[in-house]
């Protein structure tokens, strides 16, 4: 018994541990977000007073001369629009390309580690051959050209989350549908695509958060009329002053749609994140 009730004094004190490291670890990754929020509500007065104030008046007026902008809506909207072009595309091109890579073993081994080793390319390797490239075909500076460098960029993360989650799902019932008439393609859109559900939500929405909040790509191929979000923001910094209101504003913006998905979607994301590893 006394050997028993050490055993669970140690395991006791391992959950009150492990339970107070993720707390203290939330709550440091947290600063930087929760410093950028309240310096988007400081008074101007209070932005640079050291040491730096924590209580004070809240006030909206850098949002509302970030919203009394043009140029922000428009890069607000190119943002969104390149966000939800570049998850769509991603997805639909990414998704058969796993699903032939799980079923038919489609370029082998090779294949597979080729995926995995332009996964970890940072996207300056791809900066260069993709403005000479916009540059000639004339999409510097559009939506379309953005959306194409996007998902050049995420296609392979997202070929090798849902590989794991189309491996996941027993071959035996596309099987049987094959075997009841439906088509090879017939099997994957009524078979695997809904089993592989919980995959295409997590994959769908670390997609949608890497185009939102994605900088380097808008930078060097566009300039004004395709400007996103982020870029706009850094614009703000000049060479002899930083409007840290706005700037904080514009990243208090920029932070709110990804806390309001995993809000909305913790359920599903929680379910997918425990499925789809990549077996050997």
């Amino acid at each position: 018994m006394a050997r028993m009730s050490s055993i669970r004094s140690r395991s006791a004190a391992r959950l009150v541990i492990t339970y107070l490291t993720a707390v203290l670890l939330g709550v440091f990754l947290s600063l930087p977000l929760l410093w950028i929020v309240l310096t988007s509500f400081k008074p101007t007065a209070q932005l640079l007073t050291s040491p730096p104030t924590w209580i004070f008046s809240p006030t909206l007026e850098h949002f509302d001369a970030v919203f009394a902008r043009p140029e922000f809506w428009r890069a607000l909207v190119n943002t969104a629009i390149v966000t939800v072009s570049t998850t769509f595309v991603t997805l639909s091109v990414g998704t058969m390309a796993a699903y032939g890579m799980a079923r038919d073993r489609a370029g082998g081994a090779p294949l597979l580690y080729t995926t995995l080793a332009i996964r970890a390319l940072p996207p300056i390797v791809l900066g260069l051959p993709l403005f000479v490239v916009f540059t000639r075909t004339g999409l510097i500076d559009t939506l379309p050209g953005l959306t194409v460098a996007y998902t050049a960029f995420m296609l392979p993360n997202t070929i090798w989350l849902m590989l794991g989650f189309f491996q996941s799902v027993p071959k035996s019932l596309e099987e049987a549908a094959l075997v009841d008439g439906c088509t090879r393609f017939g099997a994957f859109l009524r078979i695997a695509l809904p089993l592989a559900r919980p995959g295409l939500v997590v994959t769908g929405f670390y997609n949608a958060v890497g185009a939102w909040n994605h900088f380097f790509f808008g930078l060097t191929l566009s300039t004004a009329d395709a400007r996103t979000l982020p870029v706009y923001a850094a614009q703000l910094i000049g060479e002899y002053s930083i409007r840290w209101g706005e700037v904080s504003a514009i990243g208090a913006i920029l932070v709110m749609p990804p806390i309001v998905l995993v809000i909305l979607m913790q359920r599903h994301l929680a379910g997918g994140l425990t499925l789809g590893g990549v077996k050997g």
